[in-house]
């Protein structure tokens, strides 16, 4: 799902931009972090808008902590 995301702003998917910082899972909560080297709040949206449901369903999180560094 995140290795998927596609938005105007990137030229790369956050894989190959190596934006991906961390991922944990604590309590039942899958925690990802996101580092990008420029302000991308609209677009962080976004992704959680398009990504949460199927992290949700394929992980069995009961939520999901997002952080954009």
């Amino acid at each position: 799902t995140l290795a998927n995301f596609q938005h105007p702003t990137l030229k790369h998917n956050l894989t190959t931009l190596k934006a991906l910082h961390h991922v944990g899972w604590v309590d039942g909560t899958r925690h990802v972090e996101l580092v990008m080297p420029f302000v991308w709040h609209s677009a962080f949206e976004e992704l959680k808008e398009q990504c949460s449901a199927e992290l949700l369903r394929i992980t069995g999180a009961k939520a999901i902590d997002w952080k954009l560094s």
